[in-house]
C-alpha cells in the first residue's frame, strides 16, 4: 500500500510541475513533455501494480498462482513502459534532447531490464514471486521519484533564470 500512496501523491504533484514557463527552462520542451508523460504513465502503472494483488486476493481467484500471475503482469507492464520510453528517447535529436540525463536514463533502462528478468524468472516459478514483484514496483517508484526530482530541478532553474532576466 506504500507504493500506492507514493504513486498517487507524486501523480498529484505532477500537475503543479506542468505549469513551467518553458521559454526559460534549461531543458527543451520535448524533454519536459517526455518527463511529464513518463511521470504520469509510471504513476498509472505503479497504481495498477500496487492494487493488483489486493484485488486478486479480494476476489479469491488464482489463490495458488497469484504471485506468478502478478509477476507476469509486472514483466509486461515494465517492458511496455520502458520500450515506450526508449522509443520516445530515440526519436529525440541532439537539439531536442537538451536537458536530459543520459546517465539517469541508462540506470532506468538497466533497472527495468533487471525487473523484467526477475519477474519472468518468478513467473516460471524459479524464484519467489513476491520479491520480484516488489522489485518491479520499486523500479517504478524509483523512476517516478527521479522524474519528479528532475522536473523540480527544472522548475527551480527556470525560476532562477526568470528572476535573473527580470533584474
Amino acid at each position: 500500500m506504500g507504493f500506492l500512496a507514493s504513486a498517487i501523491t507524486l501523480a498529484g504533484f505532477s500537475g503543479i510541475i506542468t505549469a513551467i514557463d518553458r521559454s526559460v527552462a534549461p531543458a527543451s520542451s520535448e524533454v519536459i513533455a517526455f518527463r511529464v508523460h513518463n511521470l504520469v504513465v509510471t504513476a498509472i502503472y505503479l497504481t495498477t501494480l500496487a492494487l493488483l494483488p489486493v484485488i486478486i486476493d479480494a476476489l479469491e481467484v488464482l489463490p495458488q498462482t497469484r504471485w506468478q500471475f502478478c509477476t507476469m503482469i509486472a514483466a509486461i507492464t515494465v517492458g511496455w513502459g520502458i520500450s515506450s520510453a526508449v522509443s520516445a528517447r530515440m526519436r529525440m535529436t541532439s537539439h531536442t534532447s537538451r536537458g536530459i540525463s543520459n546517465f539517469l536514463f541508462a540506470v532506468a533502462v538497466l533497472m527495468a531490464s533487471a525487473a523484467i528478468a526477475l519477474n519472468i524468472t518468478a513467473t516460471t516459478g524459479i524464484i519467489a514471486g513476491r520479491g520480484a514483484y516488489y522489485f518491479a514496483q520499486f523500479h517504478l517508484l524509483f523512476l517516478m521519484l527521479s522524474l519528479f526530482r528532475r522536473m523540480m530541478l527544472t522548475v527551480d532553474e527556470a525560476s532562477r533564470e526568470k528572476s535573473r532576466t527580470a533584474q
